[in-house]
């Protein structure tokens, strides 16, 4: 407590109250800090919070908008049965590609692969933010994958490479799972520059050669990653 505080304290024990002595204690003392606001707590990682200061727990419509930061929150908290409430009380959230991410993960989580799919086709056509654009092409991938259509996550672990440069090799590495020909998987291991993605490249290559009956290959593999257990077992 600072001198000018407890100075003024000890005055107004002795004083009558007056309005200037609650003046003069009001100056004296820090006024309390403003709440603060669902986006500084979210900002924060307080998604609980976040959640409790949208206050949206009313029922009835809302504006897209209005429940962004609330759907944000649910999601961080990993509460899915109040997301998927909030989001049907949502309109107009088909033409807001942030809100449409949200609605894609959620059905991802729920196993629900080709809303996901389709919403994520959405937020490509709609969204010019990087960060989101690049979210989406790598998580259309995994749907396509998801859902079994081979040639779909092939292409798509491809844009999704050419996108995101800085991660291309482990992109790249998903891709070749849904090559059929082994010699087009193989070159495109073959090409890795990151020390890791090259080594789990290689493990593959090692793995796909033995699974095929091809132990020579899978023999040579293994050396080079000087893996004697693993070659101990091909022999």
């Amino acid at each position: 407590m600072s001198r000018a505080v407890a100075a003024v304290l000890a005055l107004a024990m002795f004083e009558r109250p007056t309005a200037a002595t609650a003046q003069r204690l009001s100056d004296a003392c820090p006024a309390a800090p403003a709440p603060a606001s669902p986006e500084t707590y979210l900002e924060a990682g307080r998604a609980w919070h976040s959640w409790r200061a949208t206050n949206l727990s009313a029922r009835g419509p809302l504006a897209a908008e209005s429940a962004l930061v609330a759907l944000r929150a649910l999601e961080s908290m990993g509460n899915d049965a109040a997301l998927a409430e909030l989001l049907a009380r949502v309109q107009g959230g088909d033409s807001v590609p942030e809100l449409l991410a949200i609605v894609a993960r959620h059905e991802a989580r729920q196993g629900r692969w080709a809303q996901a799919l389709s919403a994520w086709r959405r937020v490509l056509a709609l969204s010019t933010a990087p960060a989101l654009r690049e979210e989406a092409l790598v998580r259309q991938a995994v749907a396509f994958g998801a859902l079994g259509r081979a040639d779909s996550a092939r292409a798509a672990w491809s844009r999704a490479a050419q996108a995101l440069p800085g991660i291309a090799d482990w992109l790249l590495l998903r891709q070749a799972e849904f090559e059929d020909d082994t010699i087009v998987a193989f070159g495109i291991m073959a090409g890795m520059r990151t020390p890791g993605a090259r080594t789990h490249a290689l493990e593959r290559i090692a793995r796909r050669r033995q699974s095929e009956g091809n132990l020579g290959g899978a023999l040579a593999a293994w050396d080079q990653l000087k893996r004697p257990l693993d070659m101990a077992r091909v022999e």
